[in-house]
Protein backbone atom coordinates (compact mmCIF):
# COMPACT_ATOMS: atom_id res chain seq x y z
CA UNK A 1 0.00 0.00 0.00
CA UNK A 2 2.77 2.60 0.92
CA UNK A 3 4.62 1.41 -2.47
CA UNK A 4 1.67 2.33 -4.25
CA UNK A 5 1.13 5.97 -2.53
CA UNK A 6 4.43 6.69 -2.85
CA UNK A 7 4.06 5.86 -7.10
CA UNK A 8 1.04 7.89 -6.75
CA UNK A 9 2.87 11.29 -5.67
CA UNK A 10 4.79 12.31 -8.75
CA UNK A 11 1.76 12.57 -10.74
CA UNK A 12 -0.56 14.04 -7.68
CA UNK A 13 2.08 16.77 -7.39
CA UNK A 14 1.95 17.51 -10.87
CA UNK A 15 -1.69 17.21 -11.48
CA UNK A 16 -2.08 20.19 -8.61
CA UNK A 17 0.82 22.05 -9.45
CA UNK A 18 -0.74 22.43 -13.04
CA UNK A 19 -4.29 23.53 -12.25
CA UNK A 20 -3.81 26.96 -12.10
CA UNK A 21 -1.56 27.69 -15.27
CA UNK A 22 -4.76 25.45 -17.44
CA UNK A 23 -7.11 27.11 -18.94
CA UNK A 24 -9.55 27.13 -21.84
CA UNK A 25 -8.91 28.75 -25.31
CA UNK A 26 -11.27 31.85 -24.53
CA UNK A 27 -9.19 32.38 -21.15
CA UNK A 28 -5.43 31.34 -22.01
CA UNK A 29 -3.40 34.32 -22.02
CA UNK A 30 -1.47 34.49 -25.72
CA UNK A 31 1.60 33.61 -26.15
CA UNK A 32 4.10 33.39 -29.27
CA UNK A 33 4.53 29.77 -29.38
CA UNK A 34 1.63 27.20 -29.35
CA UNK A 35 3.25 23.58 -29.03
CA UNK A 36 1.55 20.60 -29.95
CA UNK A 37 2.79 17.35 -28.74
CA UNK A 38 3.14 14.51 -31.29
CA UNK A 39 0.37 11.42 -30.40
CA UNK A 40 0.82 8.06 -33.22
CA UNK A 41 0.09 8.53 -36.75
CA UNK A 42 -1.83 5.86 -38.70
CA UNK A 43 -1.27 5.95 -42.94
CA UNK A 44 0.48 8.79 -42.50
CA UNK A 45 -2.67 10.24 -41.27
CA UNK A 46 -2.89 11.65 -37.54
CA UNK A 47 -4.53 9.42 -35.05
CA UNK A 48 -7.95 10.31 -33.41
CA UNK A 49 -5.57 11.46 -30.57
CA UNK A 50 -3.55 13.47 -32.45
CA UNK A 51 -6.22 15.20 -34.67
CA UNK A 52 -7.88 15.97 -31.43
CA UNK A 53 -3.99 18.27 -30.08
CA UNK A 54 -3.94 19.30 -33.64
CA UNK A 55 -7.43 20.95 -33.72
CA UNK A 56 -6.88 22.68 -30.31
CA UNK A 57 -3.99 24.05 -31.67
CA UNK A 58 -5.62 25.23 -34.84
CA UNK A 59 -7.97 26.83 -32.52
CA UNK A 60 -5.54 28.68 -30.48
CA UNK A 61 -3.84 29.90 -33.75
CA UNK A 62 -7.21 31.25 -35.13
CA UNK A 63 -8.49 32.82 -31.79
CA UNK A 64 -5.18 34.81 -31.95
CA UNK A 65 -3.54 33.36 -29.19
CA UNK A 66 -0.61 31.89 -30.49
CA UNK A 67 2.08 33.81 -33.21
CA UNK A 68 3.07 30.32 -34.67
CA UNK A 69 2.47 26.29 -34.07
CA UNK A 70 5.33 23.91 -32.95
CA UNK A 71 4.79 20.55 -34.54
CA UNK A 72 7.14 18.37 -31.87
CA UNK A 73 7.24 14.46 -32.47
CA UNK A 74 9.45 11.88 -33.93
CA UNK A 75 9.77 12.16 -37.94
CA UNK A 76 7.69 11.87 -40.01
CA UNK A 77 5.00 13.27 -37.17
CA UNK A 78 5.59 16.42 -37.29
CA UNK A 79 5.44 17.01 -41.15
CA UNK A 80 2.36 14.78 -40.95
CA UNK A 81 1.26 17.11 -38.58
CA UNK A 82 2.31 20.76 -40.68
CA UNK A 83 0.34 18.74 -43.70
CA UNK A 84 -3.34 18.27 -41.57
CA UNK A 85 -2.89 21.98 -39.99
CA UNK A 86 -2.19 23.72 -43.51
CA UNK A 87 -4.85 21.82 -45.50
CA UNK A 88 -7.34 23.80 -42.19
CA UNK A 89 -5.87 26.74 -43.03
CA UNK A 90 -2.73 27.98 -41.45
CA UNK A 91 -0.19 29.37 -43.61
CA UNK A 92 2.87 26.87 -43.61
CA UNK A 93 4.84 29.78 -42.97
CA UNK A 94 3.62 30.25 -39.05
CA UNK A 95 4.36 25.90 -38.27
CA UNK A 96 7.94 25.13 -37.27
CA UNK A 97 8.67 21.51 -37.01
CA UNK A 98 10.62 19.89 -34.30
CA UNK A 99 11.84 16.55 -35.28
CA UNK A 100 13.41 15.69 -31.75
CA UNK A 101 10.67 16.07 -29.58
CA UNK A 102 10.61 12.42 -29.42
CA UNK A 103 9.42 12.06 -25.74
CA UNK A 104 7.78 15.51 -23.62
CA UNK A 105 11.37 16.45 -21.98
CA UNK A 106 12.77 16.71 -25.51
CA UNK A 107 9.55 18.71 -26.50
CA UNK A 108 10.53 20.77 -23.94
CA UNK A 109 13.95 20.79 -23.73
CA UNK A 110 14.02 21.83 -27.49
CA UNK A 111 11.42 24.73 -26.64
CA UNK A 112 14.03 26.68 -24.98
CA UNK A 113 17.46 25.56 -26.42
CA UNK A 114 16.37 25.55 -30.14
CA UNK A 115 13.74 27.56 -30.57
CA UNK A 116 15.05 30.03 -27.95
CA UNK A 117 11.61 30.18 -25.96
CA UNK A 118 10.82 31.65 -23.17
CA UNK A 119 7.14 31.07 -23.14
CA UNK A 120 4.61 29.16 -24.42
CA UNK A 121 1.08 27.34 -24.16
CA UNK A 122 1.55 23.53 -24.49
CA UNK A 123 -1.19 21.43 -25.98
CA UNK A 124 -2.17 17.88 -25.08
CA UNK A 125 -4.88 15.52 -23.55
CA UNK A 126 -5.53 15.97 -19.94
CA UNK A 127 -3.83 13.16 -18.65
CA UNK A 128 -0.56 14.34 -19.96
CA UNK A 129 -0.63 17.59 -20.04
CA UNK A 130 0.69 18.15 -15.99
CA UNK A 131 3.43 16.32 -16.73
CA UNK A 132 3.50 18.12 -19.57
CA UNK A 133 3.60 21.75 -17.70
CA UNK A 134 5.99 20.25 -14.94
CA UNK A 135 8.60 19.43 -17.34
CA UNK A 136 8.37 22.41 -19.42
CA UNK A 137 8.58 24.79 -15.99
CA UNK A 138 11.70 23.02 -15.06
CA UNK A 139 13.40 23.13 -17.66
CA UNK A 140 12.89 26.89 -17.68
CA UNK A 141 9.87 27.35 -20.10
CA UNK A 142 7.15 29.41 -18.70
CA UNK A 143 3.93 27.72 -19.88
CA UNK A 144 0.19 27.38 -19.41
CA UNK A 145 -1.85 24.27 -21.02
CA UNK A 146 -4.84 24.26 -22.90
CA UNK A 147 -6.22 20.48 -22.82
CA UNK A 148 -7.43 18.74 -25.60
CA UNK A 149 -10.36 16.47 -25.41
CA UNK A 150 -12.61 17.01 -28.30
CA UNK A 151 -13.53 13.32 -29.23
CA UNK A 152 -14.48 10.39 -27.34
CA UNK A 153 -11.42 7.41 -26.39
CA UNK A 154 -12.04 3.82 -25.58
CA UNK A 155 -12.10 3.20 -21.59
CA UNK A 156 -9.50 0.98 -21.93
CA UNK A 157 -7.50 3.31 -23.74
CA UNK A 158 -7.70 5.43 -21.12
CA UNK A 159 -7.06 3.53 -18.31
CA UNK A 160 -3.74 2.35 -20.03
CA UNK A 161 -2.69 5.71 -20.88
CA UNK A 162 -3.16 6.94 -17.38
CA UNK A 163 -0.76 3.87 -15.98
CA UNK A 164 2.19 5.03 -17.98
CA UNK A 165 1.55 8.26 -17.10
CA UNK A 166 1.93 7.69 -13.52
CA UNK A 167 4.85 5.64 -14.53
CA UNK A 168 6.58 8.59 -16.97
CA UNK A 169 5.94 10.96 -14.11
CA UNK A 170 8.17 9.79 -11.70
CA UNK A 171 10.69 8.97 -14.71
CA UNK A 172 10.31 13.29 -15.57
CA UNK A 173 11.20 13.71 -11.45
CA UNK A 174 13.88 11.56 -11.34
CA UNK A 175 15.60 13.22 -14.40
CA UNK A 176 14.20 16.97 -12.93
CA UNK A 177 15.60 16.26 -9.79
CA UNK A 178 18.56 13.21 -10.14
CA UNK A 179 19.66 12.56 -13.69
CA UNK A 180 19.11 14.86 -16.36
CA UNK A 181 18.92 12.75 -19.62
CA UNK A 182 21.45 12.82 -22.23
CA UNK A 183 19.87 15.89 -24.83
CA UNK A 184 22.50 15.59 -27.69
CA UNK A 185 19.94 13.00 -29.40
CA UNK A 186 17.10 16.30 -29.12
CA UNK A 187 19.60 18.71 -30.78
CA UNK A 188 20.54 16.60 -33.34
CA UNK A 189 17.25 15.31 -34.81
CA UNK A 190 15.89 18.57 -34.39
CA UNK A 191 18.56 20.29 -36.47
CA UNK A 192 18.31 17.14 -39.29
CA UNK A 193 15.08 17.63 -39.55
CA UNK A 194 15.25 21.78 -40.33
CA UNK A 195 13.87 22.71 -43.78
CA UNK A 196 16.63 23.54 -46.10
Amino acid sequence: MLILLLTAVPRIYTTFQAQPVIFTVKDVPAARLGIVLAAETIHGRPSAVLRDRLDRGIELYFAGKVGKLVMSGRSPEPAIMREYAVEKGVPPEDILLDDGGVRTYATCYNAVHQLEATEAIVVTQPYHLPRTIFLCQALGLDVTGVAAQHGRYWHGSLIAWNIRETLATILAFKEVYLSPPETSDYTNLYLEGMDP
